[in-house]
């Protein structure tokens, strides 16, 4: 689960940008964006989660990991001083698995607590 989760975010921020290499503390940012993140962006990684489990069309699916995309964009620039022309490297990308794992840990964890398998 932890690697499909990373899967998906990483393949939701290539969907926006390209990559060059640069370095980031991407734990550091994976957390800070963690830290900043709200019931928005639980929501979309439940939808994405959702729409991949249901089957949803491809184009459904890469709507959301697109949408998902944006948001870990800005959680990053915006919240976490990431400069924009930073968001096209590796860290940046490796921040952004580090985060789609954090998340998606959080949503599973939140869903198993509320019917008592935590």
């Amino acid at each position: 689960m932890k690697s499909a989760i990373k899967s998906i975010c990483a393949a939701a921020a290539l969907a926006v940008l390209p990559f060059t290499a640069q370095a980031q503390n991407a734990e550091a940012i994976a957390q800070c964006m963690m830290a900043n993140s709200g019931p928005s962006e639980e929501r979309m990684m439940k939808d994405f989660l959702i729409a991949v489990l249901e089957e949803a069309s491809a184009e459904e699916v890469q709507g959301i990991a697109m949408t998902f995309g944006f948001a870990v964009i800005s959680l990053a620039t915006e919240d976490c001083g990431v400069p924009f022309e930073q968001v096209q490297g590796i860290g940046f990308m490796q921040a952004s698995e580090r985060y789609g794992e954090l998340m998606g840990m959080k949503v599973m964890e939140d869903a198993m607590g509320r019917v008592g398998l935590q």
